[in-house]
């Protein structure tokens, strides 16, 4: 297999998944954090019943801070999508050895080991890998 390629994949994935959670820690969170702080000043109050409706009230006369905020999170979810399709280019690249196999099998675990709904297409590579990398059961 060839190690090149699974390395191209691997570092893409490295730094468009940095690049997101930059973004996400040095762009989004102080934006939605401000909008927190002046929503609660407004006196919103998100555990009261007709959030949503003040919520809306409230943007009709402060566009601008609602302009700014939609744009950051459209810019988030494209970079989601970025570490999504890097993700998938890596999980659809040869693993070259067992390390790389380990780190496929890793990406398919939640946060707390629960593994997700992979469709088989998403883990059709992998799965050749561990065929190719690994001895048959006995």
């Amino acid at each position: 297999m060839d190690r090149t390629e699974w390395e191209r994949a691997l570092r893409h994935f490295e730094k468009v998944t940095a690049d997101a959670e930059r973004y996400d820690r040095e762009v989004w969170l102080p934006l939605s954090d401000k909008l927190n702080r002046i929503e609660d000043a407004a006196g919103l109050d998100r555990a009261r019943f007709g959030f949503w409706d003040r919520r809306k009230a409230f943007m009709d006369v402060n566009p601008k801070l609602y302009h700014d905020y939609s744009v950051v999170s459209d810019e988030v979810d494209r970079r989601g999508d970025a570490v999504a399709d890097a993700l998938g280019v890596a999980m659809d690249t040869p693993a070259p050895d067992l390390a790389a196999l380990r780190w496929k099998l890793e990406q398919l675990r939640e946060g707390d080991g629960d593994l997700s709904p992979w469709t088989a297409g998403f883990v059709r590579q992998t799965f050749e890998d561990v065929e190719r990398l690994l001895p048959p059961p006995s």
